[in-house]
């Protein structure tokens, strides 16, 4: 039977339509890598050595000098957006902290720098920005397991680098900052 012209190219459309539709579905199904790529968060962690610190005991407190430039640390990221506060468990790291605690009523998360891989892995995981105080021999390599590239060396006697990781799609990009500043 043969059908009239129009419903002929009606039907035609019909079915270019669902194969052009069919063919949109396939482009548009990615691997699932870039699935997660997608639905990674933007966010900034921010890495700090802790101040200035005694040197006359086992667990010292800052000095005038750390405590100044603790507080520089809370001006100099007072336009940044932190969901989260860390620092291990020393005087010198707390009191470091405690500043940008006040002034931002955040809670200060204690970790363990003993364990910095699995620190590392949790920081990705939940992509918040974040404050992170550590030490000399911390700092740097924590930078690392989150991805950074060419982090500075970071010695005993370095208070001011702020390094600022920015995590966008599962790239890291490194900006060195200083509280000297």
């Amino acid at each position: 039977m043969l059908l009239p012209v129009t419903k002929h190219l009606a039907i035609i459309r019909i079915g270019m339509l669902t194969l052009l539709l069919s063919m949109t579905s396939l482009v548009a199904a990615k691997d699932p890598t870039e699935a997660r790529e997608e639905n990674a968060k933007t966010f900034t962690v921010w890495l700090i050595r802790h101040a200035e610190k005694r040197s006359d005991q086992d667990d010292p407190e800052l000095t005038p000098a750390g405590l100044a430039r603790a507080q520089r640390v809370v001006t100099q990221l007072a336009g940044e957006p932190l969901a989260k506060l860390y620092s291990t468990a020393y005087r010198r790291t707390q009191q470091t902290a405690a500043p940008i605690s006040t002034a931002r009523n955040l809670s200060i998360q204690t970790y363990d720098p003993r364990h910095l891989d699995e620190f590392a892995a949790a920081i990705k995981q939940q992509q918040l920005n974040a404050l992170i105080v550590g030490h000399s021999n911390t700092t740097g390599e924590l930078a690392r397991l989150l991805g950074a590239k060419e982090v500075p060396k970071i010695d005993e006697s370095t208070y001011h680098w702020i390094l600022r990781l920015d995590f966008s799609r599962n790239q890291v990009r490194l900006t060195l900052g200083s509280s000297d500043e």
